[in-house]
């Protein structure tokens, strides 16, 4: 576990980052219906678009209000929340999903029918 954490740390991960898009994708499972409907057309949007899309949306919030200067977003911060983002989508889409997110997805939702 220790070796996952320093070769993570050495890719320069923005734990923020990680933390927004996992909490995007714990609201979305827990308090938004299954499918949505986009009126007039055929389109249903899923559960896993509104996880990316709701993700990527509070993941831009962060980034405008942490990088508000211009002399602070530089190319090794812009690459440092690339591979942040990369990371995280495929880190929950790969194991978080059906796993601890559905766990605590499960209990949020037995104490809002309680």
């Amino acid at each position: 576990m220790e070796t996952l954490i320093e070769l993570l740390n050495s890719l320069g991960i923005e734990w923020a980052v990680v933390l927004i898009y996992i909490c995007a994708g714990l609201l979305v499972k827990a308090f938004l219906p299954n499918t949505i409907n986009i009126p007039f057309t055929r389109v249903n949007i899923t559960v896993p678009w509104r996880v990316l899309i709701l993700g990527t949306f509070l993941v831009a919030v962060y980034v405008f209000i942490e990088y508000q200067y211009p002399t602070e977003f530089t190319r090794a911060t812009l690459k440092r929340l690339f591979v942040s983002y990369i990371f995280t989508t495929s880190f929950y889409e790969i194991v978080l999903k059906d796993t601890i997110a559905k766990w605590i997805v499960d209990a949020i939702k037995s104490k809002k029918d309680a």
